[in-house]
């Protein structure tokens, strides 16, 4: 089964970026990156998006203020000029047909996205840079707003920008780290995106958008995923092209600031001071406390140059040029010169895929009629699966009908037995119950019989190991026995004083409590004793020896019939 392959789109200038990514045992591989040039401009349905408030002119002011020397001015784009040289890259040789020329673009993208995937293509646009305004908002109690209520503030501060009201497509909002809200807005529509529409006519398989974003939040999503960023570091990303030049300001992972765009060429000798001052300027007055690396994402063909001039400016900063983690994305050695230049289609490329999705920021311009357009297939495929299941749901219910059906017959048949015993066992439970009746009685009459003759067994054979012994000691009498903290207390009277003892040998341990002389009758001399017994027997079960229930066949026929009752014409049913 083919790996799964993912098209990022972004448009520079007059040229289309496209790279293409797999996802390739749980890593990404960019498989391919490409450069075409537009035949004019793209489709729009719309007014133009608006950029001219997002540029910001560059003059002599900054450069003053930090004392900057002078260099040439800013020379003006003429893209016109620029598309009338350019190189467009034709897919089936010369187009004579005016028809297909004016569909050239879309043509192009379709042929494209065929040599990817006939059957489908997953894509992610990014939205041109200065197309997005990135604006700090402080609304008060933010947190403390419904849903609702935080949307109706953002558009009305946005209101107050545009002018007129803009609707969810055209706008995003990420919470900073100091309360405050950073919106990235724009005016009009996606023409990436609805000359994609154009080119889906032409497509002969599925065309399914995963994502769109403004290139700003794509080249942060592309810096995160790759460096390993500190939540309190900040970073500068610098994107130098050779019309244009912008600043993006990140917070660990997320962006905290976009400058506006900086409409000055790569070749003007002005460049890299302006860039300087720019970020000179936005640490003096106190929106930066510091800055811990800078990184260049794309030097145009200033190469190495800006690299350089930076390092030299901010001598204890790192400064280095943009580079994909090997780690998370493969690439060959052949597409290493045109991995900075093509930042954005394979962010693009890379935002389509889902992998590592939280290390963008959220700033999806993704517009609602696209997700529902794409959902309506969706819910295609699942209605497919729907009424084939309820075209077996009859055949399916009838069986299993008949199985409860069957169930339920073999049950009551179960209860229809099961009745019949219960009507035949009857006499049994009548004779079980006196049974038990008469049972209860013996428990009865036994609890009282061992209540009566507790301990007698006790007794009576410590008297008579007690009167056996004596009987075998000439001279010597028991005048007294008692029980004193659970031992026997033996008293008595002995005319020898060495005989004491071999009365409490008699018992398995006994101590001699006294020994005193003393005189009977006036006139018998002898020696009066008492022995504490502890134990008197070495096994105790000599006092409870188990007594032997004869069996019923070996019991007399009056014995039987006291517990037994008559069962004469009782029939029993065997089970």
């Amino acid at each position: 089964m083919a790996n799964k392959q993912y098209i990022g789109i972004s448009i520079e200038e007059a040229q289309l970026k496209v790279a293409v990514v797999e996802v390739e045992n749980k890593k990404l591989k960019l498989k391919k990156i490409d450069l075409f040039s537009l035949t004019g401009p793209l489709k729009s349905k719309g007014p133009s998006m608006q950029r001219n408030m997002l540029e910001e002119p560059v003059g002599d002011d900054i450069s003053n203020i930090f004392g900057l020397g002078e260099g040439e001015e800013p020379e003006s784009i003429d893209i016109e000029n620029e598309l009338e040289h350019a190189e467009n890259w034709n897919m089936t040789g010369d187009i004579v047909d005016e028809k297909i020329a004016g569909n050239s673009n879309e043509l192009m993208i379709e042929q494209f996205m065929a040599d990817v995937s006939r059957k489908r293509v997953n894509l992610g646009l990014s939205i041109p840079y200065g197309t997005a305004l990135f604006q700090s908002m402080e609304i008060r109690d933010f947190d403390q707003l419904k849903d609702k209520q935080k949307t109706e503030a953002i558009e009305e501060r946005l209101m107050s920008i545009y002018n007129k009201p803009l609707s969810p497509d055209h706008y995003s909002w990420q919470k900073r780290d100091d309360g405050s809200i950073l919106v990235a807005s724009f005016d009009g529509d996606i023409p990436l995106l609805e000359t994609l529409d154009a080119a889906n006519k032409f497509y002969k398989g599925r065309m399914v958008i995963n994502d769109v974003m403004p290139d700003e939040a794509v080249l942060a999503g592309m810096v995160a995923n790759n460096y390993e960023l500190l939540e309190e570091e900040f970073t500068v990303l610098v994107h130098i092209t050779n019309a244009s030049s912008r600043i993006i300001f990140m917070k660990g992972n997320q962006i905290f600031n976009v400058l506006p765009v900086i409409n000055e060429k790569a070749r003007s000798n002005k460049l890299l001071n302006t860039l300087f001052s720019k970020v000179l300027f936005e640490i003096d007055r106190g929106e930066l406390p510091s800055i811990d690396r800078i990184i260049i994402t794309n030097p145009a063909s200033l190469g190495n140059k800006a690299r350089n001039f930076f390092q030299e400016k901010f001598v204890e900063i790192m400064v280095e040029n943009f580079e994909l983690n090997p780690d998370k994305i493969e690439y060959s050695d052949e597409q290493i010169t045109g991995l900075m230049s093509h930042a954005s289609a394979i962010g693009a490329a890379w935002l389509a895929s889902g992998r590592d999705r939280e290390h963008f920021s959220d700033y999806s311009m993704m517009p609602k009629r696209v997700k529902a357009r794409q959902q309506i297939f969706k819910i295609t495929w699942h209605s497919i699966a729907l009424i084939i299941l309820i075209a077996f749901a009859p055949v399916m219910f009838n069986q299993m009908i008949q199985e409860r059906q069957s169930q339920i017959n073999t049950l009551k048949s179960d209860i229809n037995i099961v009745q019949l015993q219960i009507n035949d066992a009857r006499p049994v439970a009548a004779v079980v119950d006196v049974l038990n009746g008469r049972l209860n009685e013996v428990n009865t009459r036994l609890s009282l019989l061992e209540e009566l003759s507790e301990s007698s067994m006790r007794h009576s054979r410590t008297l008579k190991l007690l009167n056996d012994g004596i009987g075998n000691i000439p001279g010597t009498w028991i005048t007294a026995l008692s029980l004193q903290d659970n031992n026997l207390v033996i008293e008595g009277f002995s005319l020898y004083r060495d005989r004491v003892p071999r009365v409490s040998n008699l018992f398995q341990r006994a101590t001699i409590l006294r020994v005193n002389q003393d005189v009977i009758r006036d006139e018998i001399e002898g020696y009066d004793f008492a022995i504490s017994v502890a134990r008197i027997v070495g096994d105790e079960s000599e006092f409870t020896p188990e007594v032997q229930i004869p069996p019923m066949e070996l019991m007399s026929s009056e014995v039987r019939r006291q517990f037994m009752p008559d069962t004469t014409g009782l029939s029993f049913i065997r089970f």
